[in-house]
């Protein structure tokens, strides 16, 4: 893969296909990469953050009987973010649930993997709390 233009995202790239993902930019330019087709992880596209972090956003769509009553996939992504340490969900234009989160530090091979599994367990654990709206609303 060609990384050339982005050194910042080297070494996260590297590292996240290491845990398996497998990673490509979105476009030409490589401003954003996908991190895809992991065993047992979401999806998630990212890009530079303020010349040393990474900000990470991983994207859910919404049923489309849940879009006919929005008011419940805002419900849903305030339960999620009311169990968030470090990840925010929103809602988007189209009504689908997107988390985001930043690492905002430079490179660090310990760190990131420590963040990478926090936010997993974040993630899981907010959405194991909202199991069932989860089930009603997620595609």
């Amino acid at each position: 893969m060609s990384i050339e233009n982005n050194e910042i995202l080297k070494p996260f790239i590297e590292h996240l296909e290491f845990l398996g993902y497998t990673v490509e930019p979105t476009s030409e330019e490589k401003k954003f990469y996908r991190a895809k087709e992991h065993p047992t992880r979401w999806s998630l596209v990212f890009t530079p953050y303020r010349d040393k972090g990474v900000f990470f956003t991983a994207a859910f769509g919404c049923e489309p009987s849940a879009k006919a009553n929005p008011i419940d996939i805002f419900k849903f992504a305030n339960n999620l973010n009311a169990s968030f340490f470090l990840c925010r969900a929103v809602v988007d234009k189209d009504s689908d649930i997107s988390i985001e989160v930043c690492f905002t530090k430079i490179y660090d091979r310990r760190e990131f993997g420590i963040f990478m599994d926090q936010i997993e367990a974040e993630i899981r654990n907010a959405m194991d709390k909202n199991k069932e709206e989860a089930k009603r609303i997620l595609i």
